[in-house]
C-alpha cells in the first residue's frame, strides 16, 4: 500500500481521492491493502487488475477488497474521479453486527478476491453529502466525525450486500477464521518489529502455527509466514523511501540486530538491497 495518510494511521479510517494516494505511492499505480480494507468508488470507467486478474470496472460502480490484496491500476485516473476509504479492522468492529458486515462474501467470497457492486446516489451526493458532511464533523467534533464515518461504510456494505444473491448465505461459515485473523493482524501491527515467527502469534491466538497458517491461506492465499513477511517488507520500503534516517538506523528501528542482517533481509524478500530501493525516491541514498 502506499505512504499511510495521517487520518488512516491516527484514526484507522481514511477517505481521499486515488490520486493522491497514487502520488503517496511515488506515483506507483501497484498497490497491496496491507491489514486494511479499501472501497474504491469509481466514477470513472476503471481497467484495473487484482490479484493478477484484468477487471474493468463501469462508472457508478464500488470495488471492495480485502486485507492483503494486490491492486493495479492500468492507467493514472482522473483528478477527482476515483475515492479511495481505507479503514481497519479495529476501526470499524465494534459489535457482533459489525463483524458480520466484516467478515461477509462482501469482503471474503470464495468465488472471488472482490466484490462489484453498484453504489447508491449520484456523484454528487458522493461529493456534497457523504464528503462534505465528513469534512463537516472532522472540524467540528471529531467523536461525530468517527461515528458518520463507521455509518458511511456500514451503508455502503449493505449495499454490496443487496447487490449479492440476497439466497447466499452471508455470514462466512468460517466466521471464526476471520475473527481470529482480524486479531492476528491487530497483534502484527503491534509486534512485527519484535516477533517474526508464527509460533508466536500462533500461541498468543492460542492456536497451533499450522492451524494460524491454515486461516491465513483460506482468507488471503497466503501462508501465516508471508503475511509477517509482507508486513516487515511493507514498513521497511515506507522508512526507506520516506525518511533520511540511514539504513543502519532503519535497521535498528525495524528491530534487526545491525545493519547486515536487514540487508540480508530486504534482499533476500525484495531482490534489491536496501541501498537501491532508495534510488529515485529524492532521499539521500549514501549512509
Amino acid at each position: 500500500m502506499y505512504v499511510l495518510s495521517e487520518q488512516l494511521k491516527k484514526n484507522g479510517f481514511n477517505i481521499d481521492f486515488l490520486h493522491r494516494a497514487i502520488l503517496r505511492n511515488g506515483s506507483l499505480l501497484k498497490f497491496n491493502t496491507l491489514e486494511y480494507y479499501c472501497i474504491y468508488l469509481v466514477l470513472e470507467d476503471l481497467d484495473l487488475k487484482i490479484e493478477g486478474e484484468s477487471i474493468s470496472i463501469k462508472a457508478g460502480h464500488a470495488v471492495f477488497l480485502g486485507p492483503h490484496r494486490n491492486i493495479e491500476f492500468l492507467g493514472a485516473p482522473k483528478d477527482n474521479n476515483i475515492y479511495v476509504i481505507a479503514f481497519s479492522a479495529m476501526f470499524f468492529e465494534r459489535s457482533k453486527k459489525d463483524s458480520i458486515f466484516l467478515n461477509s462474501k462482501v469482503f471474503y467470497n470464495h468465488l472471488a478476491k472482490f466484490t462489484i457492486a453498484p453504489y447508491f446516489g449520484s456523484n454528487e451526493y458522493i461529493e456534497t453529502i457523504l464528503i462534505q458532511r465528513l469534512r463537516y464533523f472532522y472540524e467540528k467534533d471529531k467523536s461525530l466525525y468517527i461515528y458518520a464515518a463507521h455509518n458511511v461504510i456500514e451503508n455502503l456494505i449493505l449495499d454490496a450486500m443487496m447487490h449479492i444473491d440476497s439466497n447466499e448465505d452471508l455470514i462466512d461459515e468460517k466466521l471464526d477464521f476471520v475473527s481470529k485473523i482480524n486479531y492476528f493482524n491487530t497483534l502484527l501491527q503491534r509486534d512485527y518489529k519484535t516477533y517474526r515467527d508464527v509460533a508466536y502469534y500462533a500461541s498468543q491466538l492460542h492456536i497451533s502455527p499450522k492451524k494460524l497458517t491454515s486461516m491465513t491461506s483460506y482468507l488471503y492465499g497466503k501462508t501465516a509466514k508471508q503475511v509477517i513477511i509482507q508486513k516487515v517488507i511493507s514498513e521497511s520500503l515506507i522508512n526507506l523511501r520516506n525518511t533520511r534516517s540511514t539504513i543502519s538506523e532503519i535497521s535498528y528501528e525495524m528491530g534487526f540486530k545491525c545493519e547486515s542482517v536487514f540487508t540480508h533481509f530486504i534482499s533476500k524478500h525484495t531482490g534489491k538491497s536496501p541501498s537501491a530501493l532508495r534510488i529515485g525516491t529524492n532521499l539521500d541514498s549514501s549512509d
